[in-house]
């Protein structure tokens, strides 16, 4: 093995005095049994503040410029009903690509539960995933036989498509988007609801988290994953409306 003296020697004369400085300066240094580590600086945590668009007053309001849809083809099924959701007027593309076409399915499963389901009528293996979750994740509930439902799903195209889940044995509207307009981008959906005071919501997208989400709770999805370090929880509560 070559020593930095004959490496030296070996690139003649001229460059003796170079190495023999090099070789001070190296022996002057402490050695260390490690190579050394980053470290991640503290701002790593840092995100720019989000602020849902409901509670921002210089986001564009989707349910004022948006045109929402229409629902025609209505077919019954075994287990409830499918339709196709066509723009009501011109695209909106208030944040992002208004999606024209799309299919709704509606399924009784159980006595106490209700399938909703919107998703663009044309969908290709590349996209898929962005709107339908594979059973291998989330396995889909199976429809129970001889369903009886205590669940009652409305619909109305005035002014445009909107709907009402109720319960039959006491009338009350669990989710209900009438007076309100469907916004279904490929970057932003909006479903609005009015809801009580100190209302409850349970479940609400796909996120590991309790299935209550506690009084007052607001949340805001994102379309692509969020850092880890990011806390995608942190949004204010509101009163008597919601939107996802």
């Amino acid at each position: 093995m070559w020593t930095p003296t004959a490496k030296c020697l070996l690139a003649g004369c001229l460059v003796l005095s170079t190495c023999a400085a090099i070789e001070a300066q190296n022996a002057s240094r402490p050695t260390t049994s490690y190579a050394p580590q980053f470290t991640i600086p503290a701002s790593a945590n840092d995100a720019p503040p989000v602020l849902p668009n409901i509670r921002d007053p210089l986001a564009v309001d989707a349910q004022t410029v948006c045109p929402g849809y229409i629902a025609t083809d209505v077919q019954k099924t075994v287990t409830g009903f499918i339709a196709a959701l066509r723009l009501a007027g011109a695209p909106c593309n208030v944040y992002g690509t208004d999606i024209a076409a799309l299919n709704l399915t509606v399924e009784y499963q159980a006595a106490d539960r209700l399938h909703v389901e919107i998703v663009p009528t044309f969908i290709q293996p590349s996209n898929a995933s962005y709107y339908i979750l594979p059973p291998s994740l989330v396995p889909k509930p199976s429809v129970e036989a001889n369903v009886k439902s205590d669940l009652e799903f409305s619909w109305t195209n005035d002014p445009t498509f909107a709907f009402t889940v109720s319960r039959k044995a006491t009338g009350d509207k669990i989710f209900s988007t009438a007076g309100t307009k469907l916004v279904y981008e490929n970057q932003f959906i909006e479903f609005v609801s009015a809801l009580p005071e100190n209302y409850n919501l349970y479940g609400l997208g796909e996120s590991i988290h309790g299935l209550r989400l506690g009084n007052n709770f607001t949340k805001t999805f994102y379309a692509a994953d969020s850092p880890d370090t990011v806390d995608t929880y942190g949004v204010a509560p509101i009163t008597n409306r919601t939107a996802a």
